[in-house]
């Protein structure tokens, strides 16, 4: 079905000059659902900054005749057999088509990307939604011909009394990262423990370092936590000093083991050692995200070290091409 605009309505991509009412608008819908602000100008720039972004063809803004942005998409094409889309509408104007003629350009995009793509591998267009939005997002995405598939959480510890104390393993040691120096092995080590991750596809090594490198510009590499087995670097926490702007809010980012030494209580170790870490700075409390189906068991570990589920999320699917599965799944 072909959608058009609400009249004199026009639609453009974005430029940086339009990061603080892109924000204004994501934190407006945010917090109708879930009643917080959930990103800050420095993480739009961050996204629109990254390698693998570029404004002209992965973002789009509507605007009303008066020039007030109501309507923002944008597509992260990375992985182009699981393109992952992100639609915010003003609440005033969700009985107009805004919605729908944003997802429309969202799977237009993502289509374009399939000629990266060999013809016998599944596209399938992937977006996340607040368990909240079931009041106006949800709906619409199911309009469109999307489908709940999956879950995810962002887990929570409140850090008012000293954590658990960590127990490592025999034979294990841990040091902080070196800036300039540990990067690239710390990739390493997460590049493949997040190999049994939900929608994990191998990329370009150079291309993906370059990616995550810029996700980490300018954070702190001493809340970076290293665990070696003798000269082996096999375990990585890499945290963050604060959730969407608040300070007194941690973040776990990264907690990967490698398999050989898993199941033998190092994530635990090091998730409790980072508890400790970010409440001696004067954390309140710390957070993190997770599948909620996670292949290595990870809700169960982090509801061990006395985390609770503190918001769920839904990824919604909707395949623009039949063929294999290549995602971990």
């Amino acid at each position: 079905m072909d959608y058009t605009l609400p009249p004199n309505y026009t639609m453009r991509t974005c430029t940086l000059d339009d990061a603080q009412m892109v924000l204004d608008l994501k934190n407006h819908c945010s917090l109708l659902s879930i009643g917080e602000a959930d990103e800050t100008l420095d993480d739009v720039l961050t996204d629109w900054q990254a390698p693998d972004m570029t404004l002209a063809t992965d973002t789009r803004v509507v605007l009303t005749p008066q020039g007030r942005v109501v309507g923002y998409a944008e597509v992260d094409s990375e992985r182009p057999m699981t393109p992952m889309f992100d639609v915010y509408v003003h609440h005033d104007h969700e009985a107009t088509t805004v919605g729908e003629y944003l997802l429309a350009w969202c799977e237009e995009r993502a289509r374009s990307s399939a000629e990266q793509v060999e013809a016998h591998i599944r596209i399938a267009l992937r977006g996340y939604s607040f368990r909240e939005d079931a009041r106006y997002y949800q709906p619409l995405l199911v309009r469109m011909g999307f489908q709940p598939i999956r879950h995810a959480f962002h887990m929570k510890l409140e850090l008012t009394e000293a954590p658990l104390p960590p127990d490592w393993p025999p034979g294990i040691t841990l040091r902080k990262a070196v800036a300039g120096q540990d990067e690239r092995t710390v990739f390493a080590v997460y590049r493949e423990t997040f190999r049994d991750h939900f929608g994990y596809v191998e990329q370009e090594l150079e291309k993906e370092l370059e990616g995550w490198l810029h996700e980490w510009d300018g954070y702190d590499r001493d809340l970076w936590y290293m665990a070696y087995a003798g000269e082996t670097l096999v375990g990585v926490c890499l945290c963050k000093p604060d959730r969407f702007g608040d300070p007194d809010y941690g973040w776990v980012s990264v907690l990967g083991v490698m398999r050989e030494h898993r199941r033998a209580g190092l994530g635990r170790a090091l998730l409790l050692h980072a508890f400790h870490e970010l409440r001696q700075q004067g954390k309140r409390c710390v957070g993190l995200g997770v599948d909620a189906s996670s292949l290595t068991g990870a809700v169960d570990l982090y509801l061990k070290a006395g985390m609770s589920v503190s918001r769920r999320f839904d990824l919604y699917e909707k395949e623009l091409r039949p063929g294999v599965d290549v995602t971990a799944h």
